[in-house]
C-alpha cells in the first residue's frame, strides 16, 4: 500500500480528540496508528514545518577507519574479501566493531571502491569454437556416431531450459558438435522416455495427498482440456486429455490415478463443479476440498505447458501434449529443486545430486 504523509489538518483533529478520547482513539479518529500518536506527543511539530532528511541520516561507521585502515590493504591486495577485512577490524577495534552489524555497509563500500580502482577483467571472445572435450570410459551407443554423453547433455539443455531444438543445435554448434536439429529430436523422443523413467523409479512412494487442475490448451486451432494431478510432494502423476471440462471426462481421469496408486486422503480441486461427482463416487472416505487458494501448489505446474505451447507455436496433435509433458515435468523434479524452499547451500547440494544422477541414468541408456 502507497504510503500518505501525515497532514497538518490531521494533527490539529488528533489534539482537538485528544482533550476527550483516549490516544489510541483520538489516532484513530485523525486516520494514524498509535505510534504515531505516540511521535507526535514527543514533538508536536506541524508536518509542513518538519525538515526533511535528505542524505545519509545514520553516521558512516567505517568514516574513520576506511582511510588508515581499510585502503592500504585493498591496494596491496584487491581481492580481499570483505569479511577478511571486518575480521581485521574487529582484532584491532574490538570495542568499535563488536559484532557483524556493519558487514553489508563494508561489502557495499568494497564493491563500490574495485568497481573504480580495482584490476581491469580480460573478456576474451572466442573466435574459432573449440570441439567439445569429453573424457568418458563410458561404450558408444550403437548405431549412433556421436557419444551417449553429448546425447545425454542435448537432452538435458532441452528441458532444463525450455530450448527448441534449434536451440539446442546451435548450443552444441558453439562447443564444436555439429549436429541436426532432426537428430536432437529424435534424441530427444527416444531417451527423454529412459530419462523419465529412471527418475520415476527412484521417486519415494506418492503422497496420499493429491492436487487436481484442469488447463485450457489449443490443438490444431481446437479448444481441449489438459488434467492434471500431483501430490503434496509436487511431483506429477498423471495427465489426461479431454475435449469439454465436462464430469466423464475427469471422472475417468480420476479412476486411473485411483486404480494406479491408490486411494487419496486428501482432494484438493478448485471450485469447478466436474470434480465433485467423481470424488464422490470413486473415493467417498476422501476429504475434497474446494477452494481456489489451497490450489497453488499445481497452478505452478502449468508453466512449461505455457511455455512450451509459445515455442512450439501450438500443438500439433492430441497425443503431443502428453506426450512431452509425462517426460518434461519428471525430469525437472530433479533438475528445478524448489529454490524458494532451500538454502543456498542446500540448493547446491541439490544441484549437485542431481548431475550424478544425470550421469548415472546416462550410463543406463542402451538403443
Amino acid at each position: 500500500m502507497a504510503y500518505k504523509p501525515i497532514t497538518d489538518q490531521q494533527l490539529r483533529l488528533y489534539m482537538t480528540d485528544l482533550q476527550n478520547h483516549s490516544q489510541r482513539t483520538a489516532a484513530a479518529r485523525a486516520g494514524f496508528s498509535e505510534r504515531t500518536a505516540r511521535r507526535f506527543d514527543a514533538d508536536p511539530t506541524p508536518p509542513s514545518k518538519r525538515k526533511i532528511a535528505r542524505g545519509r541520516t545514520v553516521a558512516d561507521p567505517l568514516e574513520v577507519y576506511w582511510e588508515t585502515d581499510l585502503l592500504p590493504l585493498l591496494k596491496k591486495d584487491s581481492a580481499l574479501q570483505a569479511v577478511t577485512l571486518l575480521r581485521h577490524l574487529q582484532s584491532e577495534h574490538p570495542l568499535a566493531f563488536p559484532d557483524d552489524r556493519i558487514r553489508r555497509t563494508l561489502e557495499r563500500r568494497v564493491r563500490q571502491w574495485r568497481a573504480l580502482n580495482g584490476p581491469e577483467r580480460d573478456i576474451i571472445f572466442r573466435q574459432t569454437p573449440e570441439p567439445m572435450r569429453i573424457l568418458t570410459d563410458m561404450p558408444r551407443l550403437k548405431g549412433f556416431p556421436y557419444p551417449r554423453e553429448i546425447i545425454a547433455y542435448a537432452v538435458w539443455a532441452y528441458h532444463r531450459f525450455a530450448l527448441s531444438t534449434a536451440d539446442v543445435e546451435g548450443l552444441l554448434a558453439e562447443r564444436g558438435v555439429l549436429v541436426s536439429r532432426e537428430a536432437i529430436r529424435l534424441w530427444v523422443n527416444r531417451f527423454g522416455w529412459h530419462f523419465a523413467d529412471c527418475i520415476r523409479r527412484d521417486r519415494p512412494r506418492p503422497n496420499d495427498k493429491w492436487h487436481l487442475d484442469e488447463v485450457v490448451i489449443a490443438i490444431r486451432g481446437l479448444k481441449h482440456w489438459l488434467w492434471r494431478a500431483i501430490d503434496a510432494d509436487g511431483d506429477v502423476r498423471g495427465y489426461s486429455r479431454a475435449n469439454a471440462p465436462e464430469c466423464k471426462s475427469s471422472k475417468r481421469f480420476f479412476q486411473r490415478l485411483a486404480a494406479r496408486f491408490g486411494e487419496p486422503r486428501v482432494v484438493i480441486t478448485d471450485k469447478l463443479r466436474s470434480y465433485i461427482k467423481p470424488i464422490k463416487t470413486l473415493a467417498s472416505s476422501a476429504d475434497h476440498r474446494a477452494h481456489k487458494g489451497l490450489n497453488n501448489a499445481i497452478e505452478e505446474t502449468h508453466r512449461p505447458t505455457r511455455k512450451r505451447e509459445k515455442i512450439f507455436g501450438k500443438y500439433k496433435s492430441h497425443q503431443h501434449p502428453q506426450k512431452f509433458l509425462s517426460s518434461n515435468d519428471q525430469i525437472n523434479l530433479i533438475l528445478r529443486p524448489r529454490r524458494y524452499q532451500l538454502a543456498a547451500a542446500s540448493y547446491r547440494h541439490a544441484h549437485s545430486d542431481a548431475f550424478n544422477l544425470w550421469a548415472d541414468y546416462t550410463a543406463e541408456m542402451a538403443t
